[in-house]
């Protein structure tokens, strides 16, 4: 019977031995030194998911100056981005031509209101469905 031990002995110590050069895996096997953020990501802004105002200079009767007069008497010192919606399907700039005219009448308004050209930036947001005729502001 002792004989029987010593010779599942060595059978039952292998996966014991072995177990013993592993080690856990955690962030360190995968990331070992991480990477931070370039500064290109840092000067991106993240914008939230719902704009400031939105507003629609296409349309005279919708009062976006007005509202654009609000957000300015409210934030007097801020930065703003003014966004226009593109859809996310295959083609996202072409529909996205009469709106950008109208972010580019949205900037001209905020500079025309004494903001200075440094503190406006354009640009385009993806939405899931078709893209609204209306431009988003976000104030930063």
């Amino acid at each position: 019977m002792r004989t029987r031990m010593f010779r599942l002995l060595p059978a039952l110590l292998a996966p014991l031995l072995a177990a013993g050069g592993c080690r856990m895996i955690d962030q360190r096997t995968f990331a070992p030194r991480p990477v931070p953020p370039d500064a290109a990501a840092l000067a991106t802004p993240v914008l939230p998911a719902v704009p400031d105002a939105r507003l629609r200079p296409d349309d005279p009767a919708s009062g976006w100056r007005g509202a654009l007069a609000a957000t300015l008497r409210d934030h007097p010192e801020a930065r703003f981005a003014v966004m226009t919606p593109v859809t996310a399907l295959p083609n996202p700039l072409r529909p996205a031509a009469d709106s950008a005219t109208g972010a580019k009448t949205v900037a001209a308004a905020l500079q025309a209101a004494g903001v200075a050209p440094a503190r406006v930036a354009l640009g385009y947001v993806g939405t899931p469905g078709p893209a609204p005729r209306e431009v988003w502001l976000y104030v930063r």
